[in-house]
């Protein structure tokens, strides 16, 4: 069975504070659908969120949103890892500052989130 060809365009909103420069590696993202009249208070909400994880552990966490998508306005975190270890690990760290994001953003979602692992095995030059 095949797929449709999803097309999304995305402006940042915290864009990585450090590129990855190595070739393969591994993305993590958390796409988050906003209820419409609670956009600005969750944007908000992850820019904050952002900017500590960027300044505490991760440079490379960042949040886009998208400005053109088959499924409608969504916010999507993301970050880069070199290694599946390097994800495991960084996972395990973030439980407590997860937790406290989901209870904060719950209010604010239309609908569940969605959670993707890719791994990118030819990377696009910047």
């Amino acid at each position: 069975m095949s797929q449709p060809i999803t097309v999304r365009l995305l402006s940042p909103i915290v864009p990585p504070a450090q590129s990855i420069d190595s070739g393969a590696n591994h993305t993590q993202q958390v796409i988050l659908f906003p209820t419409p009249l609670k956009q600005d208070a969750l944007r908000g909400i992850l820019e904050e969120f952002a900017k500590e994880q960027q300044a505490q552990v991760r440079p490379r966490f960042r949040v886009a949103q998208t400005i053109f998508g088959y499924e409608g306005p969504a916010f999507i975190m993301g970050d880069i890892y070199e290694s599946v270890s390097e994800l495991e690990a960084v996972s395990q760290q973030r439980v407590e500052s997860a937790s406290a994001l989901r209870a904060k953003t719950v209010a604010h979602l239309e609908r569940p989130s969605i959670q993707r692992i890719r791994e990118i095995i030819v990377p696009a030059d910047n």
